[in-house]
């Protein structure tokens, strides 16, 4: 009876463990930090040379969060009282942990000066005109 016990205990205790690491949890803390307008780039699966700034987005509420084997996405109300984007991100299991895989770094111009980004997101789709 104690080894039933022991072994119905030890099985409640890793399905315990799994959900704390599951992608849907690392997720919603993902959204929770754009939602804060966070720097994502602790979440990335490498460093990012010290040039490069990681770009953002606002975020005021989130729908429609789908979470595949590799993929994430959810719809984003960017503030206007609209869901107008669709955010697509990329990631990767490296040593246990959960890491966003991001574009590569571009430049763009502001005010005159060129600064270089890295989109934490693997694409942005436009649904509102």
């Amino acid at each position: 009876m104690k080894s039933l016990i022991f072994i119905l205990g030890s099985i409640l205790f890793s399905l315990s463990i799994s959900a704390q690491n599951s992608p849907e949890k690392w997720v919603k803390s993902i959204i929770k930090d754009m939602k804060n307008v966070e720097d994502l780039d602790k979440y990335a699966s490498v460093d990012l040379p010290s040039h490069v700034s990681t770009n953002v987005v606002l975020v005021d509420r989130t729908k429609d969060l789908e979470v595949n084997e590799n993929t994430f996405s959810f719809v984003v109300d960017h503030g206007n009282g609209k869901f107008c984007s669709k955010m697509v991100f990329e990631y990767v299991k490296q040593d246990g942990e959960y890491k966003l895989v991001f574009a590569e770094p571009h430049a763009s111009t502001i005010f005159g000066k060129e600064k270089w980004f890295a989109n934490p997101w693997k694409e942005k789709i436009r649904l509102c005109k």
